[in-house]
C-alpha cells in the first residue's frame, strides 16, 4: 500500500571535479569531517552506488533540497524534479527514473557548491552549512539485504530495561543491499523478505476455514501472541473491525466470523524508523534518540563514551559506537495470529 526504499546514506566524493574520487563513506562522515577537522568550502560531486538485480517497473529517486544541486545525474543523464512529487516531508522531492536503471552497478551523482559548518555560529545558515543528506530509492521493489552476521544482536532497548523486555533480540546486521523481485507470498517477519527500509503500510490477506462457529456458547477473540508493527487494521469477511495498536493485541471477531472460508485482511503500519534509521550504531535498537546515536561520537542518549572522530574511527577499524552494518528491527507477524475461543456464561 506504500513504496518500497531504499535508503542511500554512503558516497564517494571528489572535491576536483570529478578527476579524483575518494572511497565511499557515510555522508554524515563527509559532512561532520569538513566542518569539524578540514573546514572545506567548494566545489562538491557526491557519487551514490546501487545494484540492481531486477529491473522494477517504477522507481525513483528522493533527494532533500535537489534545489541546492547545480546537477543530479543518474547513469549519465541528468534528471529534474517536480516540487509537488514529495515523499515522507514536503523538502524531500521525488523525480522518476525507472528508464535510466539498469542491471549491475548503477550511480547517481549530485554535484553542489559546499559551504562548510561552522558549529557555534549564532548565524543558523553559517552554523548548518550545506546539510548533505542521505537519498533514497522508492517504488515498486525488493529489497535483498545481505547479511553479516546470522544471530540477531542484543539491543540497548533491552539492555536499559526502562520498558518489558523483547523475548528475544531484535536486530540483524546487513551489510549491502540491491534492488530485487518482490515476493507475492511472505512470511513472519517482512524485514528478511525484501523490506529492510519499508515504512508505511502492507496488506496481508488469508483464507481459513472453520468447521463450527457456534455464537450462542462461545466468543472468537483474534489474538496476535508476538508480532512488530505500530498498527494493525483488521478486515475479516468484507467487514472493518476495530485497529489493533496496543496490548494485549487483540480483537472480538465473533460478530464476523463464519463457518467455513472466512477471508482475513491485515494491514500492517510501521513507523519510519527502519526508513531513516538510525541505521549503524551499535545499540541497534533504543527508547531514546538523540542526534549523536546517528554518527558515532558522544552524546545523549549513548550509554557510553563515543568517538569524536568517529568518522576516522571507523577507518581505522576501532570505532566504539559507529558500525558500516546497518541495522533493521524487525516488521511483521514474528508468529502466527491464533483465534483464541472463550466460553460465553450463561
Amino acid at each position: 500500500m506504500s513504496p518500497n526504499a531504499l535508503p542511500l546514506d554512503f558516497a564517494a566524493w571528489s572535491i576536483d571535479g570529478g578527476k579524483k574520487w575518494n572511497a565511499p563513506e557515510p555522508v554524515l562522515a563527509i559532512y561532520t569531517r569538513f566542518a569539524e577537522k578540514e573546514s572545506y568550502s567548494g566545489p562538491l560531486h557526491l557519487r551514490y552506488s546501487f545494484s540492481v538485480d531486477h529491473l522494477p517497473n517504477l522507481c525513483y529517486v528522493a533527494v532533500e533540497q535537489p534545489w541546492m544541486y547545480d546537477e543530479i545525474k543518474v547513469n549519465e543523464s541528468l534528471i529534474s524534479f517536480d516540487e509537488k512529487a514529495t515523499y515522507v516531508d514536503h523538502s524531500i522531492i521525488q523525480s522518476q527514473i525507472t528508464s535510466l536503471l539498469r542491471k549491475g552497478k548503477n550511480e547517481i551523482t549530485l554535484k553542489l557548491e559546499y559551504k562548510s559548518a561552522v558549529p557555534g555560529d549564532m548565524n543558523a545558515v553559517k552554523r548548518y552549512g550545506t546539510e548533505i543528506e542521505a537519498i533514497y530509492l522508492v517504488g515498486n521493489f525488493g529489497v535483498q539485504g545481505r547479511l553479516t552476521k546470522e544471530q540477531p544482536t542484543e539491543t540497548w532497548r533491552n539492555q536499559e530495561k526502562t520498558l518489558a523486555p523483547k523475548p528475544m533480540p531484535t536486530c540483524f546486521q546487513y551489510g549491502s543491499f540491491s534492488i530485487s523481485m518482490e515476493q507475492s507470498n511472505v512470511e513472519g517477519d517482512l524485514v528478511r523478505q525484501g523490506y529492510p527500509f519499508f515504512s508505511g503500510s502492507i496488506e496481508l490477506n488469508q483464507t481459513f476455514v472453520m468447521d463450527k462457529v457456534d455464537k450462542q456458547t462461545e466468543k472468537y477473540i483474534l489474538s496476535f501472541r508476538d508480532l512488530e508493527t505500530t498498527l494493525v487494521g483488521i478486515t475479516l469477511n468484507g467487514k472493518h473491525l476495530p485497529t489493533v495498536f496496543s496490548a494485549p493485541w487483540e480483537c472480538d471477531i465473533t460478530d464476523v466470523l463464519q463457518s467455513g472460508e472466512n477471508v482475513l485482511t491485515l494491514t500492517l503500519t510501521n513507523s519510519l524508523r527502519n526508513l531513516m534509521g538510525p541505521h549503524h550504531h551499535v545499540g541497534a535498537e533504543f527508547t531514546q534518540v538523540g542526534s549523536s546515536v546517528f554518527k558515532g561520537n558522544h552524546g545523549w542518549p549513548n550509554l557510553v563514551p563515543g568517538d569524536r572522530d568517529w568518522y576516522d574511527a571507523r577507518i581505522r577499524g576501532n570505532a566504539i559506537l559507529w558500525r558500516d552494518n546497518y541495522y533493521s528491527i524487525p516488521f511483521g507477524l514474528l508468529s502466527d495470529p491464533v483465534i483464541e475461543v472463550e466460553k460465553i456464561n450463561k
